[in-house]
């Protein structure tokens, strides 16, 4: 199965990550988002938030299943643009995906 890399558990993920489509991409320009997206995106658990980029960034927006209500929970992460990540994740739309936070390993 295809992942998607996380250095830290942030406080925005669903508790249930196990069965997770990644829905669409986007690409906005950091200066485009709002100060309250960013810091509901970029707040690492218990530890301060990410710093983004300036400049291109990718929105993926991802849809994981919460086995204990059955419901789907909608959430972000947004991703430093390169042509290669964007490609890779544009390949993967519609797809299930697994969310590896490296932090936790």
């Amino acid at each position: 199965m295809n992942k998607i890399k996380f250095s830290h558990l942030y406080t925005k993920m669903p508790f249930d990550r196990e069965k997770t489509q990644l829905l669409e991409v986007l690409i906005a320009d950091k200066k485009e988002l709002s100060k309250e997206f960013i810091r509901h995106d970029t707040h690492i658990d218990e530890s301060g938030e990410y710093q983004l980029p300036e400049g291109k960034l990718i929105v993926l927006i991802l849809l994981s299943l919460q086995e204990d209500s059955m419901a789907w929970e909608q959430w972000t992460t947004v991703r430093r643009w390169t042509p290669e990540k964007e490609k890779y994740y544009r390949s993967l739309r519609g797809q299930n995906v697994e969310i590896v936070i490296e932090e936790l390993k």
